[in-house]
């Protein structure tokens, strides 16, 4: 571990101080000390100056560091973290030691109350320094821990003191005095949680709480030192942590598996939805090895799938591979439709989709309120208005049968083997029996939406686009799926326009979004007409950028 410019002995002198804040917030409650406003508040500059040194080089030193050192950088990280929680901590005592100014009965928390609270802190602060420069990972499960005694004893006092004033009007002053204490002391626990993952974080390379790292645990069913984190991603949009983890390298387990963890409800979902692919298309989806539950959380553990997602590949110069990986996909897309067929009308309903996300999309991109719209002399209608119709529209339009999708079939949750000219798909858990072009709109728009700017890379996407759509109109005229074309352009006018909460590129997801705009006014004009949906034409020049 580094000792940059004294940064051990720095931390162990804030450790030190915030002990003796401790011992003075307790004999100021226990023994009526009376601590000079003056003494408490040098000794609160002290510890603020020592937290700021470390802070200050904790920075310089990352500053020196190679960029690929993310171990190192990650410990320095995480000792900044463990000096600012300190610093918390006294300042906690601090507002403790004031506190006990305003009681009228000096003796109105009686030793036994609060000694429970202090013999946890007390025991605890020690073990910080050790837990940090020898990686002692148990130390630091420790040091989480206290923040659930803690939280423990105060809910403890909390509902006492709540009953106390409900059914007695006297000392209503001390009890909330005390209240307020035990209060601090609550969140003094929290610190020491910071502390502790800060710790384990320093320890297994990335950032993670106290749950997550026991349920990586329990899933690998191994120690605590059996293994490492490889970060690939940390957290997915839906708040789901995803991490590879693999064996040590000198360990005789060799294995390399993912690692999800989130709600229990989103996960044992995904399990259930992974569990079918599997039945139906063995291999097309990742084992699962191990499921657990734990509170409201529950976490897989998956194989780890070789090769690259569609997304990377797209973005390469490589066009032969990029030819084999798309072939592959629209062959196994058509197989999973025509396998998972079922003769039942379904609707993807995807202007109400578009429409409980817009909000989102206007929290990011207010101007896009702005109405009228006008692009090259041309006035579009208000967004809402021609959502309104197009949802109109939509009442009467349906896919004639329904596969199993996807459900959020972007690019980058579609890996390609090249070894096994194989793909696999990943992140299933809005999988389900609906309109085969709810996935096929999410795949066009996850390539269309990618920020790469290169010409050469522009026309190559719009050649994916183009090849797709063939693709998926010549199976709809197998299907004899007559409205293809016209809920394709409800498809697509839904996820560019939900897509720019993405996007914080302004100019780009103004494209997108005005793009969308034109796919709904084309439609709704065309029903204006009195024109069937079944003559409506898809508009290329969308796929164009």
């Amino acid at each position: 571990m580094f000792t940059f410019e004294g940064i051990d002995g720095n931390l162990k002198l804030l450790i030190v101080e915030v002990e003796k804040q401790l011992e003075a917030a307790l004999q100021a409650i226990e023994n009526h000390a009376d601590y000079s406003e003056e003494l408490v508040l040098s000794r609160e500059d002290y510890i603020d100056y020592l937290s700021n040194t470390i802070s200050k080089k904790c920075y310089r030193y990352i500053s020196l560091l190679p960029h690929e050192n993310r171990v190192l950088m990650n410990s320095i990280t995480a000792f900044g973290t463990i000096s600012r929680n300190l610093e918390r901590i006294g300042d906690f005592l601090v507002n403790i030691t004031k506190q006990t100014y305003f009681f009228k009965d000096k003796n109105f928390i009686k030793g036994n109350e609060i000694i429970k609270y202090f013999h946890i802190i007390n025991r605890t602060l020690p073990q910080i320094f050790t837990a940090f420069f020898n990686n002692d990972i148990n130390k630091a499960r420790e040091l989480c821990v206290a923040e659930e005694r803690l939280d423990e004893l105060y809910y403890q006092d909390f509902n006492r003191i709540k009953n106390e004033l409900e059914k007695n009007e006297k000392n209503t002053g001390d009890l909330l005095t005390s209240l307020f204490i035990f209060r601090y002391l609550e969140r003094i626990g929290d610190a020491m949680l910071n502390i502790g993952e800060a710790v384990i974080t320093s320890v297994i390379g990335t950032k993670v709480k106290l749950g997550q790292y026991e349920a990586m645990l329990e899933s690998l069913d191994t120690n605590d030192d059996d293994f490492i984190i490889e970060n690939i991603g940390g957290e997915t949009r839906s708040g789901c942590r995803i991490e590879k983890l693999k064996n040590k390298p000198n360990s005789e387990n060799k294995f390399e598996v993912i690692f999800k963890e989130g709600k229990k409800k989103k996960i044992s979902e995904e399990k259930c939805l992974i569990d079918k692919w599997n039945q139906l298309f063995p291999g097309l989806v990742p084992k699962i090895y191990t499921y657990e539950e734990k509170d409201m959380n529950a976490s897989l553990l998956m194989e780890f799938l070789i090769g690259k997602n569609f997304q990377e590949i797209l973005a390469g110069d490589n066009e032969v591979l990029i030819q084999k990986a798309f072939t592959v996909i629209t062959e196994t897309l058509k197989n999973v439709w025509i396998t998972t067929y079922e003769k039942k009308s379904v609707s993807a309903n995807f202007i109400l989709q578009l429409q409980k996300r817009l909000r989102d999309v206007y929290k990011l991109h207010p101007s896009f309120k702005k109405q009228p719209l006008i692009v090259k002399n041309v006035k579009y209608p208000p967004l809402e208005e021609l959502l309104e119709k197009a949802k109109g529209i939509e009442r009467n339009l349906s896919a004639p049968f329904s596969v199993l999708i996807h459900g959020d079939l972007n690019n980058d949750n579609i890996l390609y083997d090249e070894t096994t000219n194989t793909i696999r798909f990943i992140d299933l858990h809005r999988s389900r029996q609906m309109d085969y072009l709810q996935d096929l709109s999410v795949f066009i728009v996850s390539n269309i939406r990618l920020p790469l700017f290169d010409q050469r890379i522009r026309q190559r996407i719009t050649k994916i686009s183009i090849e797709t759509y063939n693709f998926a109109k010549n199976f709809a005229l197998q299907q004899n799926d007559t409205t293809f074309d016209a809920r394709l352009s409800l498809g697509l006018a839904r996820s560019m326009i939900t897509s720019t909460r993405f996007s914080i590129r302004e100019q780009f997801a103004r494209k997108m979004f005005v793009r969308a705009i034109h796919l709904l006014k084309q439609i709704v004009d065309h029903v204006d007409h009195n024109e069937p949906l079944e003559n409506f034409k898809f508009n290329f020049e969308i796929f164009n950028y």
